[in-house]
């Protein structure tokens, strides 16, 4: 019962911190957001090693991973690249469609055509016309990159660079429903402990004549038992769960 109230109380606390630092997700994994002289800075740890995306107000993308410093990412608008024949040339959305070439330092990544959807992420259309929707598809065409570039998986991925520079998706690192219903879960184990003798002949009181003068077996007792040890251990499970949640 105290173990239940204490993490109520120390869980209160550690959703109230973790709710308030806010970031992105980037390769799965919560990044921290920072200003950092007029510099958005996310850093976060990627296999147990830091890892900082510094972005700069000139959309310039900067990244260090395990110590290493890897050459400044950065997108060009180049209207020319947008291929002419593509799902993305049609008058209906050839308006939301931007040509974009994008960097790391001077080797050319990607180029072709950018489309936003709506809150959900991007469209790539490189030029040939084919339409890429996420890093597989864009690691399918070796022939939009230049020749003997080397990839990383822990470097930032093309779209990677563009939700970072362009809209990155700011979340939360916890998910205050699960807080909820740890302290009803909670709440329901204090009242089964002060009341277990009352709830056990209430419970009776359903199937015999006489509830109150009924003695607890052992097995009544063996289960009540179990259950101080595995309602604490299912509350400290959901309080855990719901603090390492994104939302």
């Amino acid at each position: 019962m105290i173990a239940s109230v204490v993490m109520v109380v120390v869980f209160a606390v550690l959703y109230i911190i973790s709710y308030n630092r806010v970031g992105v997700l980037y390769k799965d994994k919560f990044f921290v957001k920072s200003e950092e002289n007029g510099n958005t800075v996310y850093s976060g740890w990627i296999d147990l090693k830091e890892a900082v995306l510094t972005v700069r107000p000139d959309g310039t993308l900067y990244y260090r991973y395990d110590g290493k410093e890897y050459a400044p990412y950065r997108i060009v608008s180049d209207p020319t690249v947008i291929p002419a024949s593509s799902p993305l040339s049609e008058k209906r959305v050839q308006q939301y469609v931007e040509g974009v070439c994008i960097y790391q330092g001077d080797d050319l990544l990607f180029r072709g055509g950018l489309y936003r959807i709506s809150t959900v992420g991007y469209i790539l259309c490189d030029t040939n016309g084919e339409l890429l929707f996420s890093n597989i598809d864009v690691d399918k065409r070796p022939d939009t990159f230049d020749s003997g570039l080397t990839y990383d998986p822990v470097m930032p991925s093309v779209f990677d660079i563009i939700s970072l520079v362009k809209d990155p998706q700011i979340v939360r690192r916890c998910f205050p429903t699960f807080y909820i219903l740890g302290v009803i879960i909670s709440v329901y184990n204090v009242l089964s402990i002060l009341f277990e003798d009352e709830l056990f002949r209430l419970k009776l009181g359903f199937s015999v004549h006489n509830p109150a003068a009924a003695v607890p077996s052992d097995w009544e007792l063996f289960k009540r038992k179990m259950g101080y040890i595995a309602i604490p251990v299912a509350i400290l499970v959901v309080f855990t769960m719901g603090l390492f949640m994104t939302v």
